[in-house]
């Protein structure tokens, strides 16, 4: 009797520790993660470490050399360049657009480098519509508040000291070269128009050139202007 008790006993423990085993075992077996959408955690500021900003090149195929433009909560504008123009010289760059809460992205635009720019007036009172391969620069990419569907690029040829606006409608396929020379510096609070900055230079006999800051709307016209010209510089504590 007391030798078959001993036996039970036995076979209870090895069940037991059968068991426990089989737990262990499963806790240690990851779930099968889903490759085709991957979840990113936001910072405390909102914006995203650069550790997942990686992770994003790195899904997405990017190139090594992608960096952030801009962000909000709901996106990321990344930069990367493809190596340089064979015709023209300079740095084929793309413009892309990340969307946060869908996990995509998109290619906004990529900027070829021209070598004819006399078509260009930065005096016009209104910006140029071009097509999105006429784009010929993009240093940097800025979200436009209130308004998702368009993206303002920013781009020197580094050749006249000048700074392109251009403001990229993805989906309409078309661009508009804004009339400033200094580029976008930022958006009116209320409006989320963009603010440029431009130079001129002195049409009378006095030499140099004075700076001039315009507003646009996102059709590229001209909604208001102040200009430095008769701004007087206070020398007297030079």
């Amino acid at each position: 009797m007391k030798e078959c008790k001993y036996w039970i006993v036995v076979l209870l423990q090895l069940c037991f520790l059968s068991i426990s085993c089989g737990e262990k075992g499963a806790k240690q077996v990851a779930p099968a993660q889903d490759h085709a959408f991957l979840k990113y955690e936001n910072d405390e500021d909102e914006k995203y470490s650069q550790a997942m900003i990686a992770q994003i090149i790195k899904h997405f195929h990017l190139p090594n050399n992608t960096v952030v433009t801009d962000e909000d909560v709901d996106a990321i504008l990344l930069r990367s360049v493809d190596g340089g123009d064979g015709i023209y010289g300079g740095d084929v760059v793309s413009i892309w657009k990340y969307y946060k809460k869908q996990n995509d992205i998109q290619e906004i635009v990529t900027a070829h480098p021209m070598a004819d720019l006399l078509w260009y007036n930065p005096d016009k009172k209104h910006g140029v519509t071009i097509g999105l391969d006429s784009v010929f620069v993009a240093s940097e990419a800025m979200l436009v508040p209130l308004n998702p569907d368009v993206v303002v690029v920013n781009g020197t040829t580094d050749k006249m000291n000048t700074i392109y606006t251009f403001i990229v409608d993805k989906d309409a396929g078309k661009a508009i070269l804004l009339p400033s020379n200094l580029g976008c510096v930022g958006f009116t609070s209320e409006d989320g128009l963009p603010i440029c900055q431009s130079y001129r230079h002195y049409s009378d006999t006095r030499f140099g050139r004075y700076s001039v800051v315009s507003v646009y709307d996102l059709d590229g016209n001209l909604v208001k202007e102040m200009s430095f010209e008769d701004y007087k510089k206070d020398t007297s504590d030079f």
